[in-house]
Formats: structure tokens, sequence, C-alpha cells
């Protein structure tokens, strides 16, 4: 038996289709069914047709019964799926945008001069909508100010910078500190003939012994290096002057990350100009005369074995 038709012009009465007989109708109250539903909680619950349901119901068409029953509560399983979807896209649709500020080089800045007490609003627990949200005036306006739940903060900052030592206790404690170091993998691995992956990593590590992590140099640096040219530039504007100012001078040990075809020396005998230093008090010039000067090779006019030797 099939339950085929709901005719709206024959309230009580539904059409169902026998297996023999062709489809007939029959009138359904609708105490049954509530009896049903106050007595069974899925079909899965009625094992012996006749004797569940009649002894419920009453009367004698109990497969009549049953096919009801069923049909409802496979409508009632898809009407509770359709609801909890519509109450889940009602969520989705709820959710706001989410907010990105970022604040580079957060640390060289006095955070209590920026963000004043709103540094509190910044805390989880006390954005709005949660339980402790907490609203103050600002000075200037009056008006009334929140921090939402969707703004999200990151600051950015170079762990080499002295200034991060003298960090602000508040902004440590409101923030989670992500290291990224670099990422070797992210430069192609051959710049005619050059492997860039190999170069950075090299210089990384040397710089970790004679230094310390936090002043490797990043990837970025590379990023948009394509050619040999643009590799020789970016070694001229940037590599070679952060190296530098890494070791304050100290040539050997500048030489010590890179090599000797980045860096030669020329002794006074050697200099063209001819300028000695001149006599004073009890200092020995002589010796000091002979002392040699380091300077930088052109770096635009290496080939590329130069950078190959870094890593090789």
């Amino acid at each position: 038996m099939i339950l085929t038709d709901i005719p709206e012009d024959k309230p009580g009465r539904l059409t169902f289709l026998h297996g023999n007989s062709g489809q007939q109708d029959h009138h359904i109250d609708k105490m049954w069914v509530e009896k049903l539903y106050k007595q069974y909680e899925s079909i899965d619950q009625i094992k012996k047709l006749k004797q569940d349901i009649t002894g419920v119901v009453g009367g004698s068409n109990a497969t009549l019964m049953w096919v009801v029953f069923n049909e409802l509560k496979k409508y009632e399983a898809q009407w509770l799926a359709q609801a909890r979807e519509q109450e889940r896209m009602k969520l989705v649709d709820a959710t706001p945008t989410p907010f990105v500020l970022i604040i580079d080089e957060i640390n060289r800045g006095n955070v209590a001069n920026i963000f004043g007490e709103l540094i509190t609003l910044l805390e989880d627990d006390k954005r709005a909508g949660r339980a402790e949200a907490v609203t103050v005036q600002l000075p200037y306006s009056k008006k009334p100010f929140t921090v939402p739940d969707n703004l999200y903060v990151l600051g950015t900052m170079n762990t080499a910078d002295r200034s991060v030592e003298a960090l602000d206790t508040a902004l440590r404690r409101r923030f989670s500190f992500t290291e990224m170091l670099p990422n070797p993998k992210l430069l192609p691995a051959d710049i005619e003939g050059v492997n860039l992956q190999e170069m950075l990593t090299a210089i990384n590590a040397r710089l970790e012994q004679l230094l310390d992590h936090d002043h490797c140099i990043g990837h970025a640096l590379l990023m948009r290096v394509t050619t040999l040219d643009g590799l020789r530039e970016a070694f001229r504007r940037n590599i070679l002057p952060l190296l530098q100012e890494y070791f304050f001078g100290d040539w050997g040990k500048i030489g010590l990350v890179i090599g000797n075809a980045f860096i030669y020396s020329v002794s006074k005998k050697q200099n063209a100009t001819g300028y000695k230093l001149m006599s004073f008090d009890k200092y020995n010039t002589g010796e000091l005369n002979e002392k040699s000067v380091y300077k930088l090779t052109d770096v635009l006019k290496l080939e590329a074995k130069a950078f190959q030797d870094i890593y090789a």
C-alpha cells in the first residue's frame, strides 16, 4: 500500500494505491496519528504490525496506519533537515566579514601613546559581543568605542632590531608571536646557472654561526630576481650593505660569509694615490702605512661562478 495523494477537496481523507484493487480514498483521524506519535519515536520501533498499531490506535486496518505514520516520519525528517540547513545558512550569513589591520614595525612605536587604554579592548574576552565586553569613550569625539570580534590585528617586526628587547609588556601579553624564518624554497633553483635556494641557505647558515638566526637574510630580498643581472643588483643594493651593517666593517667576517670574490685588499704600497700617513706624536706610522685596506668588488662585473662558489 502506497500513499499517492492528499485531496484538498476531501478533508480528512487520503488516497492510497492498493496492490490488488487500485487507488482508494480512506478516512484518517488525526487522533489516530497523535496516539502513534505519543507511543513511538521511530517507525523502526514497530516490530509486529497488527499487534503494535492496533494495540495503540485500535481498529482493524493496521497496514493503513503504518503507511500514514511512515510517510509522516519521512516528511518530518526532511522538514527537520531543511530547518537545520536554514539555521546553518542563517549563521553563515550572520557571520561578519573578517577585517585585518596590519601594523608594520609595531615594535618601533610607543604602545602606550599609540593605543592608550584601547590596548585592553584587543583582548578576546573584551571584544564586542563577548561576556566581558568593554566599551570606552574616545577622548576627542566622546563617542563610545569597542573592538568588534571580526577584527584581526597583525603586527610585524624584525627580531634583529634592538628595540624588540624593550618591547612593551602589555603588547607581549596581548599578541601571540609567530616566527617567520627565511624560506629558500620560494626562490628559483636555477637563475642562469646559480641556485638561489642553495645560495641563500649557505649564507644564512654562516650568519647563524657568526651571529644568530635573527640576523638571517630573508628570501624577500631575492624574490624578484629572474636574471643574473638582477642577482648582481640585489647584492649591490640589498645584501652587501646588510652584511656591512651586520659586521660593522669587519671585512674578514663578510669574507667568511660570501667568499673572496666579493672583497679585495689594497695595501698602501699598491695604493696609486701615494698619500701616506702624516707623523704625529709617538705613533709608529711605518706599520700603519702597511695596513691593508679592504674594498668591495664591483659586484656588477662578477660572473656566475662567484655566486656559485658561495654554496659550492
